[in-house]
């Protein structure tokens, strides 16, 4: 087994589970033999693979929900999406104004969209509708 060969079978093992492997791990798969070795790689390729699905129903799921929080600001009388947007993050603030978009980054990242579509838009629109603390 090459060392890039190594290299990629921890770094499936990371995708699939999370972690690097520990170096206990390291040596059980060094003493496989070929066909063993194999199936262990088709076992993490489907657990990576079922992490994956999860985590993109989980961001489904977020993303729902961020935007059923919208409505509802909407429902209490919030003019526009950009009002109701601008209503949830000044809560999730305290009142206080951010410093920068992480700020608002933070916000978006905390409701588990930051790296989908509606997240990206949710951070555009924030920034564009925002007042900076100087």
């Amino acid at each position: 087994m090459t060392q890039h060969d190594f290299t990629l079978i921890r770094d499936l093992h990371k995708e699939a589970r999370g972690r690097r492997p520990s170096c206990d791990w390291d040596d059980w798969f060094a003493a496989l033999q070929t066909a063993e070795k194999q199936v262990v790689w088709d076992d993490l390729v489907a657990e990576s693979n079922q992490r994956d699905a999860d985590e993109a129903r989980a961001e489904q799921r977020c993303c729902r929900e961020f935007l059923r929080a919208v409505r509802a600001g909407i429902r209490a009388g919030a003019p526009s999406v950009d009002d109701s947007l601008s209503w949830l993050f000044g809560y999730h603030m305290h009142g206080c104004k951010p410093y920068s978009v992480q700020d608002i980054e933070h916000f978006v990242w905390e409701h588990g969209i930051l790296f989908t579509p509606l997240g990206k838009a949710v951070v555009q629109r924030l920034d564009a509708i925002v007042d900076y603390q100087e």
